[in-house]
């Protein structure tokens, strides 16, 4: 398992946080770490995720780079989604998701 994917790992244990993806650009510089929680998220949970990815990882992360969003909504099975575009491309509206201890699980 890569650095990446540890850190991906490693914030997905925190309580209350069902998925989390680190974005990095072309020459695997951390961009970005987007954080959604399973309830309403905590104040402070992006200082905390930078700490915890600074101390526990070899990556340099600041809280200003920590997206947090609170869980998305779920559709029904069999529901339709309305496509939408923007800019003549597709626009996801909503996903789902399924965390254990193990992995994380995202649908559209």
């Amino acid at each position: 398992m890569d650095t990446i994917q540890q850190a991906e790992s490693l914030v997905r244990r925190l309580p209350g946080v069902a998925a989390c993806r680190i974005d990095t650009d072309a020459s695997g510089r951390l961009v970005a770490v987007d954080v959604t929680t399973t309830g309403e998220p905590a104040p402070g949970l992006a200082a905390d995720v930078a700490m915890l990815l600074t101390t526990e990882t070899d990556l340099q992360v600041d809280a200003s780079q920590v997206h947090v969003s609170g869980p998305a909504s779920t559709l029904e099975p069999g529901a339709a989604l309305e496509v939408l575009e923007h800019d003549g491309r597709a626009v996801l509206v909503a996903i789902r998701t399924h965390s254990t201890h193990e992995s994380t699980r995202v649908t559209s």
